[in-house]
């Protein structure tokens, strides 16, 4: 029974087997690296939304707190002035 072509023993045919495989081994390999980056990318995003969040929540308790001196503040000079009136 013959043999297939693709399969011929000899190297230097066209159509060896280490010619089919090949392409196909360079597809699969720049599609493993290009979803690896798409993955690091979107984990490091991830990451980051949760850091920013977290020191978002942060500077709004020191906003909170500041409002809070402040309207202290305002409300003890407006007591010192209503003294000095009397």
């Amino acid at each position: 029974m013959p043999r297939k072509k693709f399969l011929n023993e000899t190297a230097n045919t066209p159509t060896s087997t280490m010619e089919l495989v090949s392409p196909i081994t360079e597809v699969v390999t720049r599609a493993m690296n290009c979803s690896t980056k798409h993955f690091n990318y979107l984990h490091a995003l991830d990451t980051n939304l949760d850091k920013l969040e977290q020191e978002m929540a942060q500077l709004n308790e020191r906003k909170s707190d500041v409002n809070h001196n402040v309207i202290a503040e305002a409300t003890n000079t407006q007591t010192s002035t209503m003294e000095l009136v009397k």
